[in-house]
C-alpha cells in the first residue's frame, strides 16, 4: 500500500518531527502503562529531545520526538570527532564542548537523533529500543519519510533501469549507507546473474547437463564475483567516507552483565564484565538445534525418496507423471515453513547468548539464520545428491533386514540418476515462485488489507466517549486538528507500516547464490530462472523501500556484513560440491570408486584456493579510480606531514626539552582557547588546495541534507504543532489522559455500558 497518496503539499510537511515511537498499551494494565510511559517520556527529556503525544490507531499512542538545534548539531560534532578518534576520518573537526555544525546528510542528522534515542544512557542516549528490554510495549521507533525527496526518486527511477553513482549517492543521503551498500550489491547482482545465465543458456543448448566446461565456468564466475565485490564496497566505502565503520565496536543497548568493575582511574567510568564461560555455555543448545533439524530434514528426505520410488513402480493410473513428483513438490512446499520456524528459533537463540557488542550480535544471527536456511533448502538436495542415488539400491535390502518385504519387493534395484535433476527443478522452481509471492503480494495484499481494517474500525474514540467524556482537554486530545489530521493520517499509516531488514534480503540471495554454486551443473538453467526472480523484485524493493515500507534507522557499514563471509563459504563449497557431482553423473555412479572421487575433490579445492588468489591479486592490482585516487590522496599528506615534522624535529634540537617520565602526564589535546573563536562554528579542518595534486582530489558525492528535504523549515504549522505541550511533564499529562481516555474506549468498545455504570461528566 502506498503510504504517501496524492495529498495536500501542505501534508507532506514533517512539521519538525524527526522521530516517532509507537506505544501499544493494549492489553496492559492502565496504571502499568501510565507508569511505563511517565518512564518513556522522562528518559527522553533527560536525553535532551522534546515531545509531543497523539494518540495512534486503536490502544497506541504517538510520540513525537524532536531535536534542538543546539542538542542535535553538537551530537553531529561529537561524531564526527569520535570518527576521528576511531580512525575512519582524517579530517580532524576542530570545535570545543560547545560547538554546534550541521550534518552533510539528512542520514547523518538522523543517525545522530537515533543515537539520541537508542544509544546507552552512559553515552547520552534514551535507550528505548523497540520490542526489546523494558520496552516491550514500543511496537515502533522510526524515523518519518520525507515525501516530496520519495516522490522525486519515484519519478526518476522508474524511467531507470541501472542505479547509476548519484543515484546510489541520494539513496545514501536518505536512507544511510546500509541501505544504499545493498542496493548497490543486488544491483552487481543483477549483472552476475546476467552473464552467468549467457553462459547457463550456451551449455544447457549445446552440452546438456554435468558439462565440465560450464561447471569450471561457474566456479570461476563465482570466485570472480565474491572478490570483485569486495573491491566495489571497498570503492563505495572510500566514497561514502565509512571505510573502518565496522571495525568500531559499539556496546548493545539490551545486552546484560554479569558485574561492574571499577575501570582505570583516568577513565573514571564503570566497566562491564562479561564471564566468557557463561557466554559459551550458552551457545550450546544452537548446537543440539542444528543436530536435531538436520537428522530431521533427512529423516523427511529418506521417507520422500522411499515414498517417490513406491508412487513410481506401483501407481500405474491417470496423472502419473504428476503423482511421481509430488513427494517431491510436498517436501518443496513445507521447506519454506520449517525455515520459517529455524530462523524464529535463531533469533531466540541469538538474544539468549546475550553478545555484548551489535555486530557481535548481527554475525552470531545471520550465521545461525543462514545455518538454518543450508539446512532446509541444500541438506536434502545434497543427501539426495551424495546419499539416495548413489546407494538407493541399498534401501529394499534395508527394509529386507526389517521384514518389510511387501515394500522391498517393489523398490527398483537401479535408481535413475535424472531424479537428481529433477529434485532440482522442483526445488528452484517452487523456491523462486514461493519467493516471487512473499515479495510481491503477500505483503502488499496483508498491508492494504490491515490499512482498510485500521480504517475501517472507530479508531477515534470520541465517538465512543462523546457522550461519557471526562474534561475537554480530553475531548481535544482525541479529535485531530484540522490542520494536522492529514500529518497524522499518515504517521498512523508508516508507524503501522511492515519493516524489513536488508540483512533478509541478503540472505535470500545467498540462498539464490548456493543454487547456482552447488547445483548449477545439474540444471544450467538456474541462473536464468533466478534472474528473472531477481530483477523483478529488485526493481520493487525500490519502490517500496520509498513508498510502502517504514522508514529504517540510517545505520552506517562499509560491507555487507556476515553475508560475504558466507558467500566465500559458499564459493568454496560449490567448487566441492560441483567437481564432485560432475564426477558422478558424468557417466554410471556405479562405475565411480571412492578413491578417484576424494582425489577430484582434492584437486578442486586445491585450483579453488589458486583460482582464488590469482583473481584476488589481479583486481587488487586492477583496484578503482575511488581507491587509486584516495591511496595517492593519503600518501601526499603522509609526505606533507613528514615534511612538516622534520623541520618541526630540526627546530626542537635546537631547544633544551625535558625529557618525559613515565609516570608524567602529556596534555596533547589542542587548547580551544587558543584557537580562532570563528574556527569554533567550522565543520572541518580540510586540507588546503597546495596539499592535494592535481588529479588526487577525492570526488564528493552527491549530498541531501534535511534542510533540502525542508525538515528544518520553522513554518506557522510546525510552530503550533509544537505549543501544544511546552515540557516534558505536559507531554506526560496529556499521555496520561490519553491512555485513560483509550482505555474507557476500549472497553466500552466491547460491550456497551450498562445505566449507572458511567455517569457523564461535567466539561471543565
Amino acid at each position: 500500500m502506498v503510504l504517501f497518496p496524492d495529498r495536500r503539499s501542505s501534508d507532506e510537511e514533517n512539521l519538525g518531527v524527526d522521530w516517532v515511537i509507537r506505544y501499544q498499551f493494549d492489553g496492559a494494565d492502565t496504571a502499568a502503562a501510565i507508569d511505563e510511559f511517565r518512564s518513556l517520556i522522562r528518559d527522553l527529556d533527560e536525553a535532551g529531545l522534546r515531545t509531543q503525544v497523539r494518540h495512534g490507531n486503536g490502544a497506541s499512542l504517538l510520540v513525537f520526538v524532536n531535536a534542538p538545534r543546539e542538542r542535535l548539531g553538537h551530537e553531529v560534532f561529537k561524531s564526527r570527532v569520535k570518527d576521528w578518534l576511531d580512525g575512519i576520518s582524517d579530517i580532524r573537526p576542530v570545535g570545543d564542548s560547545h560547538t554546534v555544525i550541521d550534518g552533510d546528510t539528512e542520514a547523518e542528522e538522523l543517525r545522530s537523533i537515533h543515537h539520541l534515542v537508542t544509544g546507552r544512557k552512559d553515552d547520552g542516549g534514551a535507550e528505548v529500543t523497540a520490542n526489546r528490554g523494558r520496552w516491550k510495549n514500543v511496537k515502533a521507533c522510526f524515523p518519518l519519510h520525507s515525501p516530496n525527496a520519495n516522490r522525486g526518486l519515484f519519478r526518476r527511477w522508474r524511467r531507470l533501469r541501472i542505479l547509476e553513482s548519484d543515484d546510489l549517492d541520494e539513496l545514501r543521503a536518505l536512507f544511510g549507507e546500509r541501505v544504499a551498500l545493498y542496493f548497490a550489491f543486488g544491483q552487481y547482482y543483477g549483472f552476475f546473474l546476467a552473464g552467468a545465465a549467457v553462459f547457463a543458456t550456451l551449455s544447457w543448448m549445446y552440452y546438456g547437463s554435468y558439462s565440465i566446461g560450464f561447471s569450471v565456468i561457474s566456479c570461476l564466475w563465482c570466485i570472480i564475483f565474491v572478490e570483485y565485490w569486495k573491491v566495489q564496497q571497498t570503492d563505495l566505502a572510500i566514497r561514502w567516507g565509512s571505510r573502518g565503520v565496522c571495525e568500531v565496536k559499539g556496546d548493545r543497548a539490551h545486552s546484560t552483565w554479569e558485574k561492574e568493575a571499577q575501570g582505570h582511574q583516568t577513565v573514571q567510568r564503570t566497566k562491564e564484565i562479561y564471564q566468557v564461560e557463561k557466554q559459551l555455555l550458552r551457545q550450546l543448545p544452537q548446537f543440539a538445534v542444528a543436530i536435531l533439524a538436520s537428522f530431521f530434514i533427512g529423516s523427511l528426505v529418506l521417507v520422500t525418496f522411499t515414498v517417490e520410488l513406491l508412487a513410481l513402480e506401483v501407481y500405474k493410473g491417470p496423472f502419473k507423471a504428476f503423482i511421481d513428483f509430488l513427494p517431491t513438490i510436498s517436501l518443496a512446499l513445507s521447506l519454506p515453513r520449517i525455515s520459517s520456524i529455524l530462523s524464529k528459533a535463531a533469533a531466540r537463540l541469538t538474544d539468549y547468548e546475550n553478545h555484548r557488542t551489535e555486530a557481535q550480535y548481527e554475525l552470531a544471527r545471520a550465521q545461525k539464520t543462514f545455518l538454518s536456511r543450508f539446512i532446509t533448502y541444500f541438506l536434502p538436495l545434497l543427501l539426495t545428491a551424495f546419499v539416495c542415488v548413489p546407494f538407493g539400491d541399498r534401501i529394499g535390502s534395508s527394509l529386507d533386514a526389517l521384514h518389510f518385504t511387501w515394500f522391498s519387493d517393489r523398490i527398483p534395484r537401479h535408481i535413475d540418476s535424472r531424479r537428481l535433476q529433477q529434485q532440482v527443478i522442483s526445488f528452484v522452481l517452487v523456491t523462486v515462485m514461493l519467493q516471487f509471492r512473499e515479495r510481491n503480494f503477500l505483503p502488499h495484499g496483508a498491508q492494504v488489507s490491515f490499512m482498510k481494517y485500521l480504517h475501517y474500525l472507530p479508531d477515534r474514540p470520541t465517538d465512543i466517549l462523546h457522550p461519557y467524556r471526562r474534561s475537554n482537554s480530553s475531548s481535544l486530545l482525541l479529535i485531530d486538528h484540522p490542520e494536522e489530521s492529514g500529518f497524522l493520517s499518515r504517521v498512523r499509516d508508516e508507524s503501522e507500516a511492515t519493516v524489513r531488514d536488508v540483512q533478509d534480503n541478503l540472505l535470500e540471495i545467498c540462498v539464490q547464490f548456493g543454487y547456482l554454486a552447488l547445483f548449477g551443473a545439474v540444471w544450467p538453467l538456474v541462473p536464468l530462472v533466478f534472474l528473472f526472480l531477481h530483477w523483478t523484485g529488485f526493481r520493487s524493493e525500490l519502490f517500496k523501500t520509498i513508498m510502502e515500507r517504514q522508514r529504517p534507522a540510517p545505520l552506517r557499514t562499509d560491507t555487507i556484513g556476515p553475508c560475504l563471509s558466507i558467500l566465500e563459504f559458499i564459493a568454496w563449497l560449490g567448487c566441492l560440491s560441483t567437481a564432485a557431482i560432475v564426477h558422478l553423473y558424468r557417466r554410471n555412479v556405479r562405475q565411480v570408486e571412492l578413491w578417484s572421487l576424494l582425489l577430484t575433490i582434492f584437486v578442486a579445492e586445491q585450483l579453488y584456493y589458486v583460482a582464488r588468489y590469482v583473481v584476488r591479486t589481479a583486481l587488487q592490482k586492477i583496484g578503482s579510480e575511488t581507491i587509486h585516487r584516495e591511496k595517492a590522496r593519503r600518501d601526499t599528506i603522509q609526505r606533507r606531514y613528514l615534511e612538516t615534522f622534520s623541520e618541526e624535529a630540526a627546530e626542537l634540537c635546537r631547544v633544551y626539552k625535558p625529557r618525559v617520565r613515565f609516570n608524567e602526564v602529556t596534555d596533547v589535546v589542542i587548547e580551544t582557547n587558543r584557537l580562532d573563536p570563528t574556527a569554533a562554528s567550522s565543520q572541518h579542518v580540510r586540507p588546503s588546495e597546495d596539499e592535494t595534486e592535481d588529479g588526487n582530489e577525492t570526488e564528493v558525492p552527491h549530498k541531501i541534507c534535511r534542510t533540502d528535504t525542508d525538515l528544518l523549515r520553522d513554518s506557522d504549522k510546525s510552530t503550533k504543532f509544537w505549543s501544544w505541550h511546552h515540557t516534558a511533564q505536559e507531554t506526560t499529562d496529556a499521555g496520561i489522559k490519553l491512555i485513560e481516555a483509550i482505555s474507557v474506549a476500549s472497553r466500552l468498545g466491547r460491550s456497551a455500558p450498562e445505566s449507572g455504570q458511567i455517569t457523564p461528566k461535567k466539561a471543565d
